[in-house]
């Protein structure tokens, strides 16, 4: 019998004007939950289509485009409860 230890992979693909996406792979149990925020304050990311990815509009968010650093966090957890986080700061 396998188990899954081994938590979500997360890969951000990058900022292009006002849309941030990320790439979600599991390779065993698949990806169960994610939420992002930025600043503290939740953000919603969608999947894209039927694809790995995820996308969130900041435009339709409470974030607003100062030009400055903004704290992103994103939590991903799959169908085992194994779960990765990721940090990093964006200019918007």
């Amino acid at each position: 019998m396998a188990y899954d230890v081994n938590a979500p992979k997360i890969e951000y693909e990058g900022l292009n004007g006002d849309v941030i996406r990320f790439n979600l792979t599991d390779e065993e149990s698949g990806i169960k939950h994610f939420e992002g925020s930025i600043d503290g304050r939740f953000v919603l990311f969608e999947k894209v289509g039927r694809s790995s990815f995820i996308a969130c509009k900041l435009k339709g968010t409470p974030v607003k485009k100062t030009g400055k650093n903004h704290n992103l966090e994103l939590t991903v957890t799959d169908h085992r409860n194994n779960q990765s986080n990721y940090k990093t700061q964006i200019i918007y």
